[in-house]
Protein backbone atom coordinates (compact mmCIF):
# COMPACT_ATOMS: atom_id res chain seq x y z
CA UNK A 1 0.00 0.00 0.00
CA UNK A 2 1.16 3.30 -0.65
CA UNK A 3 2.83 5.24 2.11
CA UNK A 4 1.12 8.29 2.64
CA UNK A 5 -2.64 6.24 2.01
CA UNK A 6 -1.79 3.71 4.37
CA UNK A 7 -0.81 7.03 6.35
CA UNK A 8 -4.29 9.10 5.95
CA UNK A 9 -6.13 5.52 6.73
CA UNK A 10 -3.81 5.13 9.88
CA UNK A 11 -5.04 8.94 10.80
CA UNK A 12 -8.59 8.56 10.57
CA UNK A 13 -8.39 5.01 12.75
CA UNK A 14 -6.42 6.04 15.40
CA UNK A 15 -7.02 9.73 15.24
CA UNK A 16 -3.33 10.67 14.79
CA UNK A 17 -1.42 14.12 15.91
CA UNK A 18 0.28 16.06 13.45
CA UNK A 19 3.38 14.98 15.80
CA UNK A 20 2.38 11.15 15.49
CA UNK A 21 2.00 11.27 11.64
CA UNK A 22 5.53 13.08 11.27
CA UNK A 23 7.14 10.19 13.54
CA UNK A 24 4.83 7.50 11.61
CA UNK A 25 5.72 8.44 7.82
CA UNK A 26 9.77 7.38 7.63
CA UNK A 27 8.63 4.04 9.03
CA UNK A 28 6.00 3.77 6.41
CA UNK A 29 8.51 4.70 3.41
CA UNK A 30 11.62 2.72 4.99
CA UNK A 31 9.22 -0.08 4.88
CA UNK A 32 7.96 0.53 1.15
CA UNK A 33 11.57 1.11 -0.23
CA UNK A 34 13.14 -2.34 1.47
CA UNK A 35 9.86 -4.25 0.26
CA UNK A 36 10.24 -2.77 -3.66
CA UNK A 37 13.75 -3.48 -3.56
CA UNK A 38 12.97 -7.01 -2.32
CA UNK A 39 10.52 -7.68 -4.78
CA UNK A 40 12.51 -6.53 -7.25
CA UNK A 41 15.71 -9.18 -6.41
CA UNK A 42 14.93 -11.98 -8.97
CA UNK A 43 17.79 -14.13 -8.02
CA UNK A 44 15.77 -14.97 -4.63
CA UNK A 45 13.95 -18.39 -4.06
CA UNK A 46 10.05 -17.49 -3.13
CA UNK A 47 10.43 -18.90 0.16
CA UNK A 48 13.58 -16.67 0.33
CA UNK A 49 11.43 -13.45 -0.63
CA UNK A 50 8.44 -14.16 1.79
CA UNK A 51 11.39 -14.91 4.44
CA UNK A 52 13.13 -11.10 4.16
CA UNK A 53 9.49 -10.11 3.91
CA UNK A 54 8.29 -11.23 6.78
CA UNK A 55 11.76 -9.89 8.45
CA UNK A 56 10.86 -6.63 7.35
CA UNK A 57 7.36 -6.55 8.60
CA UNK A 58 8.85 -7.71 12.11
CA UNK A 59 11.32 -4.59 11.67
CA UNK A 60 8.74 -2.20 11.19
CA UNK A 61 6.49 -3.44 14.40
CA UNK A 62 8.95 -3.06 16.42
CA UNK A 63 10.02 0.71 14.99
CA UNK A 64 6.00 0.83 15.63
CA UNK A 65 7.35 -0.01 19.46
CA UNK A 66 9.75 2.41 19.81
CA UNK A 67 7.13 5.09 19.48
CA UNK A 68 6.28 5.71 22.80
CA UNK A 69 3.89 8.38 21.47
CA UNK A 70 1.33 5.83 19.56
CA UNK A 71 1.11 3.07 22.58
CA UNK A 72 -0.32 5.92 24.70
CA UNK A 73 -2.30 7.68 22.42
CA UNK A 74 -5.44 8.80 23.87
CA UNK A 75 -7.43 7.24 21.21
CA UNK A 76 -7.09 3.50 22.42
CA UNK A 77 -10.45 3.21 24.18
CA UNK A 78 -11.95 4.48 21.14
CA UNK A 79 -9.65 2.93 18.53
CA UNK A 80 -10.28 -0.99 20.15
CA UNK A 81 -14.12 0.27 19.80
CA UNK A 82 -14.00 0.58 16.15
CA UNK A 83 -11.35 -1.18 15.10
CA UNK A 84 -11.70 -4.95 16.62
CA UNK A 85 -14.82 -6.05 14.21
CA UNK A 86 -12.81 -4.82 11.07
CA UNK A 87 -8.88 -5.34 11.73
CA UNK A 88 -7.66 -8.10 13.43
CA UNK A 89 -3.81 -7.83 11.58
CA UNK A 90 -1.97 -5.36 10.12
CA UNK A 91 -0.97 -2.07 11.03
CA UNK A 92 -4.69 -1.10 12.86
CA UNK A 93 -4.25 -4.43 14.68
CA UNK A 94 -0.24 -3.41 15.99
CA UNK A 95 -0.88 -0.57 16.82
CA UNK A 96 -4.80 -1.32 19.10
CA UNK A 97 -2.33 -4.10 20.84
CA UNK A 98 0.19 -1.55 21.13
CA UNK A 99 -2.52 0.63 23.25
CA UNK A 100 -3.84 -2.49 24.81
CA UNK A 101 -0.71 -3.58 26.43
CA UNK A 102 0.26 0.19 27.68
CA UNK A 103 -3.45 0.98 29.33
CA UNK A 104 -3.08 -2.08 31.60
Amino acid sequence: MDPDRQLAHLTKTLNLSADQQTQIKPILLDRQQKMQVLWQDQSLSRQDRRSKAIAIQQDTKRSWRRLSTISRSSSSTRCRRRCRPAASTGWVATIRRLQQRSAT
